[in-house]
């Protein structure tokens, strides 16, 4: 197809990356007129911003100034030393994704200590409960209800919340998962949440 200019003759022949004249952008002509502005910050932007601005934060008597991202890393820090599984979590997962963990020795990282890996072992609600559970000793099935309980109580914190089948479901399959060794204190929690 050829276009033709005012006075009727040949001028530009239309095809393959060559739109018809009439539906070009014109010079000036936006794409999306009613899109992101130049010059304003995209999503990126404003979350660089939020977390590199600085706050006061008050640690006892004393108070300096932090970033936001300083600040909450310090805050789960804090909470996973005091024992909080999740804040453990997130401070170890925040430090394998930063390379931190990888800036350790190569002896330290061929023999980690033991402490580290009975924590990072045990960052779920639900390890307390199945950590020692041999999967031989249980069917396909067991072994399908145990993982949903399990996701049941990592969803909500604490075997307290499930109901009470679920209560002595968990602990049949346990027990049974288990064989001769039988933890007596994650046993004992499981009667008493009963």
């Amino acid at each position: 197809m050829v276009e033709k200019n005012a006075q009727g003759e040949p001028d530009y022949e239309v095809g393959y990356k060559r739109p018809p004249k009439s539906t070009q952008f014109k010079p000036g002509q936006r794409a999306n007129p009613r899109g992101r502005p130049r010059g304003s910050p995209n999503l990126k932007a404003i979350v660089e911003r939020t977390l590199g601005k600085k706050i006061s934060v008050r640690l006892g008597d004393k108070t300096s100034k932090k970033s936001v991202i300083e600040a909450m890393t310090e805050t789960y820090a804090l909470k996973a030393v005091q024992g909080d599984r999740l804040a453990a979590g997130v401070v170890i997962n925040l430090a394998s994704k930063t390379g931190v963990f990888g800036a350790l020795s190569d002896e330290a990282q061929s023999a980690p200590p033991e402490d580290v890996v009975r924590a990072a072992s045990s960052l779920r609600p639900s390890d307390m409960y199945v950590e020692s559970v041999d999967p031989n000793f249980l069917s396909k099935d067991e072994q399908i209800n145990l993982s949903q309980i399990a996701e049941q109580i990592d969803a909500t914190g604490d075997v307290i919340d499930l109901r009470d089948e679920d209560i002595a479901r968990l602990k049949q399959i346990v027990n049974k998962g288990r064989g001769k060794n039988v933890v007596p204190d994650a046993a004992n929690d499981l009667d008493k949440a009963a």
